[in-house]
């Protein structure tokens, strides 16, 4: 069959007869790419290892030249080993799980959604880095309608940041649109055994999406490469769901000003040198991901940072990152133009972040800025080059429990929706800084919400007990 993958023999673009010959070892990875790309119509990878496994309990395709552009549309490269004696019985050779839900019991964001449980992969496709110049591009998609699962790939790129390298690649530069990937239940940036580090100097991205629509990036485990986990380009509809996407030396994730629509829905993200999320481009939708330890680097850091206009952010976790939890960035009118960030901030929970919960910070054309601190009110007066147009806070007048409920009753502007949080006071949130007083504090629990009228409001919530704030 054309589409069975027998051995891991052809990383190397040789031939399997010498001499003349010049043909790619039959019943390959490679060979396969070659024939889905010649042959029209859904070409589904089948992978039946005639041989055992060669790299402990799972089985390595090593690549030292570049594998063929997947340019055959709605084909499969699927890692998911059978029996080559019947074809259909499933081998697992690389028995259990691995990465941070390898036990099951973990969950993200606020409505505590269940984390994907991620298998072994019996198939491992590594970049040789022992040569020269290591391939730079794993698999490397110019069709529509092509999924990559159920496979280990890493190693791939020899540049780090900056680059195009990438382990798997939708589109290039000033290329067609491409539609309809989906790349699911990969182990992307660390071997089959088990998900860990370290981080390899000069690899590419997990996943670059260049020129696609309709991407969809989801439960896979994407991490330790010497640059970004997925990379949105100039993608519209991209659905990033239910991964782990886990340091890197660069921000974890990031949305570039060209793309639009964008959703970042119930993941994991944790470390990073800089942000965990960097949204340049419009219209996204961050939804119950937890966000952990981001920003190590001391530069640009944080948990989120929003460009542009379109956002919402919903019900997600933020916990200890290093900088503002969410900052909402003010224009950078040079270099790379960026126009000043807007979203809709709703039942987040926040606790222990090195900078307030909220940033919205001033125009500035640092993009090395980790936050602006505390912006005071100032009667109501809007600036559109500043984060979220320098929309006043609520002020707090009182709180008064009675019978288990608790009358809060304040300040704000008229029409705007003001929700209540359990909250503690922490870093960079007091006012004035460094004073240890008037801290604004950090949301750990929603309570409730009501509408300002006139200006004020008066809403009720339970859940608190004296002493709470």
């Amino acid at each position: 069959s054309y589409t069975a993958v027998t051995t891991t023999l052809a990383g190397a673009a040789r031939d399997d007869d010498g001499g003349a010959a010049g043909r790619i070892v039959q019943g390959s990875l490679r060979q396969f790419m070659t024939n889905a790309n010649a042959i029209a119509g859904s070409n589904a990878m089948r992978f039946v290892p005639v041989l055992p496994v060669n790299d402990s309990s799972w089985w390595e395709v090593k690549v030292t030249d570049p594998l063929p552009t997947v340019t055959g549309d709605t084909t499969t490269i699927d890692g998911t080993a059978f029996e080559y004696v019947d074809g259909v019985t499933v081998r697992d050779e690389n028995a259990g799980t691995t990465g941070y839900n390898a036990a099951g019991d973990k969950t993200v964001g606020v409505d505590s959604i269940a984390l994907p449980v991620i298998g072994r992969p019996e198939l491992e496709i590594e970049a040789d880095r022992t040569i020269g110049n290591p391939v730079e591009v794993g698999f490397d998609i110019t069709a529509d309608d092509v999924a990559v699962r159920d496979l280990a790939i890493f190693g791939f790129g020899d540049t780090g940041v900056g680059n195009a390298d990438a382990n798997i690649m939708v589109g290039y530069d000033g290329s067609p649109v491409y539609s309809g990937a989906i790349i699911e239940r990969n182990v992307i940036g660390s071997g089959a055994g088990d998900f860990v580090g370290p981080i390899v100097a000069g690899t590419g991205m997990g996943v670059r999406l260049e020129t696609s629509a309709g991407a969809i990036v989801r439960d896979n485990l994407i991490g330790f490469m010497d640059s970004r986990t997925v990379d949105v380009i100039t993608a519209t509809g991209t659905l990033i769901e239910g991964n782990e996407l886990s340091t890197v030396d660069e921000d974890v994730v990031d949305v570039y000003l060209l793309s639009n629509t964008t959703s970042v829905l119930e993941n994991y993200i944790n470390g990073g040198v800089n942000w965990a999320l960097d949204f340049i481009g419009p219209n996204g939708w961050i939804r119950n991901n937890t966000v952990v330890s981001a920003g190590a680097g001391g530069g640009q850091t944080g948990g989120l940072r929003i460009f542009s206009t379109g956002h919402t952010v919903d019900r997600n976790v933020f916990l200890t990152n290093n900088g503002p939890a969410i900052a909402i960035a003010g224009d950078k009118s040079t270099a790379e133009i960026r126009p000043a960030g807007e979203a809709v901030i709703t039942q987040n929970e926040f606790s222990g972040n090195d900078g307030l919960a909220i940033d919205l910070q001033a125009a500035s054309d640092d993009n090395s800025l980790s936050g602006d601190g505390i912006t005071p009110n100032n009667g109501g007066v809007t600036d559109p080059t500043h984060g979220n147009q320098e929309l006043d806070f609520p002020v707090i007048t009182s709180a008064t429990l009675s019978g288990g409920t608790t009358a809060v009753t304040g300040t704000a502007c008229s029409g705007c929706t003001v929700e209540i949080f359990e909250a503690v006071g922490g870093t960079g949130d007091d006012d004035p800084p460094g004073s240890g007083t008037n801290y604004h504090g950090e949301g750990i629990a929603y309570l409730g919400s009501g509408v300002a009228t006139g200006g004020t409001f008066s809403i009720d919530v339970t859940g608190l007990v004296d002493g709470d704030e």
